[in-house]
């Protein structure tokens, strides 16, 4: 038995090492600009569907159903699939996003413009989830080597007659108080 560490909770698997559900690719544009890839397979998918169908659940009203009651055949039925699929995307894109910046080490510095290369639909809905996004990041570089600098300061000079003015103030200010 193995075990593999995703998203801080261990995936225990039989016979072989399973793959993250989420796999990102980043091509750098320029020193601050990069493209990220974000395919998400149909396991990583699931937690943003489910949650959709329970958001769509409370959204409707359909006859003979409580509100959030609604089973997930009939919400395909009246909503459609291709719209409960849009709203796991709407709902899923940015934990998606966040997992492939953590993943990879970076800092965003703007907000990403996203498109959406292919999406699970009615038709297909164990297609992978691939977005590309764009975004500024922090750049990188190497820390010159500080050590061995040397640093001049001047000495400051301060008059008696400075000195005893500040105190006589300080003095009144606290008598006054």
């Amino acid at each position: 038995m193995q075990v593999q560490i995703l998203s801080s909770r261990p995936v225990v698997t039989r016979n072989s090492i399973m793959e993250p559900p989420l796999k990102t690719d980043v091509k750098r544009i320029n020193p601050t600009r990069v493209t990220l890839t974000i395919t998400v397979d149909q396991e990583g998918f699931k937690p943003a569907l489910d949650k959709a169908y329970a958001t769509v659940a409370t959204q409707v009203n359909i006859p003979g159903f409580r509100k959030g009651k609604v089973p997930a055949a009939v919400l395909d039925q009246r909503v459609g699939k291709d719209a409960i699929i849009a709203q796991a995307i709407n709902d899923g894109l940015d934990t998606f996003y966040r997992d492939a910046l953590a993943s990879e080490k970076l800092r965003p510095l703007d907000t990403p413009q996203a498109d959406i290369k292919s999406a699970p639909d009615a038709k297909e809905p164990t297609r992978e989830l691939v977005v590309e996004l764009e975004v500024e990041v922090e750049p990188e570089f190497e820390m010159p080597n500080y050590k061995g600098i040397a640093v001049k300061v001047d000495p400051i000079k301060v008059a008696k007659l400075d000195v005893e003015t500040r105190l006589l103030r300080l003095n009144d200010l606290l008598h006054f108080a």
